[in-house]
Parts: structure tokens; C-alpha cells; sequence
């Protein structure tokens, strides 16, 4: 129920989650900064894993056991890695890149030229499981 769109330069994502069939808005992407380097990263699946992985990432608690999450990160090089559930980093070797139920709506958007901020917009206005508005981070 999220859409997550990289195109480059930014990460966007919308708000919508879901608890029992009602939804409301919540924050998917973050900038996590140790001071000398920062990393911004989406997270896609069940929101209490995306809250335990934030609170791990940040060195608030041990790496959680974690069962329905989704996530790209991009690091200040540029670089995009993707992990699932079993925190098994991947560097991807892609530009645009989208993750969650929008994703694919997302992708297509990006190929055909449209912005990250432009393909959320669009995924939100093809996938009912996403919407709630939209959240960026440009990398810096």
C-alpha cells in the first residue's frame, strides 16, 4: 500500500498506510545523517517493521526480526541498494528505480521522463492502496 519513486536525484513517496481497511498518513522516507556521512532511504511493507528498522538504523535498538518490508537507500555517492525483510543489501545497477503496490505505475512514469514527485502522482492516481500526499527528499 506505498509507493517509493528514486529518479536520480529525489525520493518521493506517499503517505497513505493502512490499519484494518482504514487509512491514514505516515512518513516512508527518511534522512539519516551520522554526522559525516547521510543516507536516505524508503520503506515499503508493514509499518511496525518500518518503524523497527528507523529505530535500528539510527542506533536506538538491535537489528529487529523483521517479516514484510521493502526498502531502497541511496547513499551520498549516489548509489541505490535494496534489502527485503532479511536485511541482505543489494546494490542495484538501475537510475529510476520504485518499490511498493505503485511501484510499477511509478516505474513506467519515470521511464517516460516524469520526475519522482510526477510518478507518485501518477501511481497515486492509478492505485487506490496509495495516496494520502506526498513526501521528498532530494539527495544532497
Amino acid at each position: 500500500m506505498t509507493v517509493i519513486a528514486w529518479d536520480g536525484k529525489t525520493l518521493a513517496a506517499d503517505r497513505r498506510v493502512t490499519f484494518n481497511g482504514t487509512p491514514f498518513e505516515a512518513t516512508k522516507i527518511f534522512l539519516v545523517s551520522n554526522g559525516e556521512s547521510a543516507v536516505i532511504y524508503g520503506a515499503a511493507g508493514s509499518t511496525c517493521d518500518a518503524n523497527e528498522f528507523h529505530r535500528w538504523i539510527i542506533g536506538d535498538r538491535d537489528r529487529p526480526k523483521l517479516t514484510d518490508l521493502s526498502i531502497i537507500a541511496i547513499d551520498e555517492g549516489g548509489i541505490v541498494y535494496w534489502a527485503d525483510s532479511d536485511l541482505n543489501w543489494a546494490k542495484l545497477g538501475c537510475g529510476a528505480t520504485a518499490i511498493g503496490s505503485g511501484g510499477k505505475f511509478a516505474l513506467g512514469a519515470m521511464k517516460a521522463g516524469k520526475s519522482a514527485r510526477d510518478a507518485v502522482e501518477i501511481a497515486i492516481m492509478l492505485d487506490v492502496d496509495c495516496g494520502n500526499g506526498i513526501d521528498t527528499l532530494d539527495l544532497r
